[in-house]
């Protein structure tokens, strides 16, 4: 993408599946990343943009609590999943890197919880059927 002409914004939304699948039969364990390997990517990546004058907008990683994999995965939910998530969109928050953010976790950066995100992501999906 940094590549093609014209290019003056990335939306970049990455790292959900290097928290979620890895220990599962078609990602070897071998392959874990944690925050730390995570933001360090992002930082490559948005150097390599800025370094090209292109602006990036990082987004945050969702809730994952209820999240299935058909025939695969039936939870990808662990704590240990659910603090590198949160590690990760502290930083993408906070730490001023990325020229915007778009926050897909609303519920959570007001509360600290997933599972109050959860059950917010709930209402607003019931109440846009009504």
């Amino acid at each position: 993408m940094l590549a093609q002409p014209g290019v003056r914004y990335v939306v970049m939304g990455l790292g959900v599946n290097d928290i979620l699948f890895p220990g599962f039969r078609f990602t070897p364990r071998s392959e874990t990343v944690g925050p730390r390997e995570i933001i360090a990517g992002y930082r490559r990546l948005i150097a390599a943009a800025h370094r090209k004058r292109i602006r990036m907008i990082g987004t945050t990683i969702p809730p994952f609590e209820d999240a299935t994999f058909s025939g695969l995965v039936d939870n990808f939910y662990t704590p240990e999943r659910e603090r590198d998530r949160q590690t990760v969109n502290a930083w993408i928050r906070t730490r001023g890197a990325f020229d915007g953010v778009a926050d897909l976790d609303p519920g959570a950066a007001r509360s600290g919880s997933s599972d109050e995100a959860a059950a917010a992501l709930r209402r607003r999906r019931s109440s846009a059927r009504q």
